[in-house]
């Protein structure tokens, strides 16, 4: 507390300010001026203003926020009440000053000014969807983060509840998840759909507690996601109907030599096992009786990253004894990431007929030649030439079990 003449002249304080002016009594403040204290001129210029203002009116002014420099050198935020001092004719003779210290308090209001101001630019800078909802499914607040991915406008949905917006079964889901939320405490994570306009967009809900009755959902667009996965679904679809589909038996094997997908025309039709058999098992487990020849091969391709095309082979089938299967077979490094092997391809082509009709033709041919013309009947023939295989071709044929192959 303290007070002034009508020139603005310290006559008497208490206690409290005469420390923070400087000052060890408050006997010491009289016949000073502020530009004698602890403060700086500005502050004393402005003090004196008011000074002024509130004398010449003969208004008292309250809550004069200003910030004032101490004897310690400490700056403070005082929070400041002059009133008009009159003598006994009721003329005005000076002020009668009050203040307190309210730094803490607007340290924390400027505190949370920063932080006020931090979260409308993160807020600006989010795409999301943020709603805070009560217990009910009403709508309490909606963030101006992406208004054009809301389900209405968002002042004609505060107010309104889920089941004013959404059909029945919607709102119900919704609002189940919200209590969810609510009775567990702990966060909820779910996808949905819907339809804004004439587009359909998908979002990925996280509805949290705030307090005993509300929830804050903040609801990101996934639309770019679902259509990504839905092709790569479909991609993913067509590439197993294309191995399930093909003519040709088709496998894919690790870098262990395990398999990790083979189709029927090679499991069934080549080998004579079900798909079932292969897949995460090495070769020696399924085809024991060829290992010994294709794991070789397998090793090299994943060393060098070489392909061994057009391998032909004959084997016996593993569940048919007896029964013999002609293929031929290429196989080709599978690149990772670091352009390195890291898996094998195969395809294999069944050959048995073709190999059947191939002998049945050296068969004939065989046996026109051992049939001598009729003498002056017909002219000396030539030999007839029998099919080479390319050379660039290599022929293996496998020892089998219970069998071998014809030539």
């Amino acid at each position: 507390m303290f007070w002034k003449d009508r020139n603005s002249v310290y006559q008497g304080c208490n206690r409290n300010f005469a420390l923070a002016s400087g000052l060890k009594n408050p006997e010491d403040i009289v016949g000073l001026t502020d530009y004698q204290l602890a403060w700086k001129r500005e502050e004393s210029d402005f003090f004196r203003q008011c000074d002024a203002r509130v004398m010449e009116t003969d208004t008292a002014e309250y809550h004069i926020i200003e910030t004032q420099l101490r004897a310690d050198g400490t700056e403070v935020w005082v929070d400041t009440n002059k009133v008009p001092l009159h003598n006994a004719e009721g003329n005005v003779i000076g002020i009668l000053g009050t203040y307190e210290d309210i730094t803490a308090r607007k340290l924390a209001e400027q505190e949370l000014q920063a932080t006020v101001a931090e979260l409308r630019a993160l807020f600006a800078a989010m795409s999301d969807v943020i709603i805070v909802m009560d217990a009910k499914g009403s709508y309490l607040k909606i963030s101006p983060t992406n208004p054009s991915l809301s389900y209405k406008p968002p002042i004609e949905l505060l107010g309104k509840t889920l089941h004013d917006v959404f059909p029945k079964a919607e709102a119900d889901a919704f609002l189940a998840n919200i209590r969810r939320a609510l009775e567990q405490r702990q966060m909820v994570n779910t996808e949905y759909s819907m339809i804004i306009g004439d587009n359909e967009y998908w979002f990925a809900n996280s509805i949290s507690p705030i307090q005993e009755d509300s929830v804050i959902i903040v609801a990101r667009d996934i639309t770019e996601r679902k259509i990504l996965e839905k092709e790569l679904a479909m991609r993913e679809q067509l590439l197993n109907s294309f191995i399930t589909a093909a003519p040709v038996g088709l496998c894919i094997l690790d870098d262990q030599l395990r398999y990790l997908q083979v189709n029927e025309a090679l499991a069934e039709t080549i080998c004579g096992l079900d798909v079932e058999r292969f897949i995460g098992r090495p070769i020696g487990e399924v085809i024991p009786h060829v290992v010994s020849v294709i794991e070789p091969i397998y090793r090299r391709i994943l060393t060098t990253g070489e392909s061994v095309l057009n391998v032909e082979g004959c084997s016996e089938k593993a569940d048919q004894l007896g029964v013999m299967c002609h293929w031929v077979a290429s196989q080709f490094a599978i690149p990772g990431e670091d352009g390195k092997p890291m898996a094998i391809g195969a395809i294999v082509a069944d050959i048995s007929d073709r190999k059947r009709a191939e002998n049945a033709l050296r068969q004939s041919e065989a046996e026109l030649r051992d049939k001598k013309p009729t003498v002056g009947t017909y002219p000396p023939r030539t030999p007839t030439h029998t099919r080479t295989t390319d050379s660039k071709r290599k022929n293996v044929q496998f020892g089998t079990v219970g069998g071998g192959c014809g030539s």
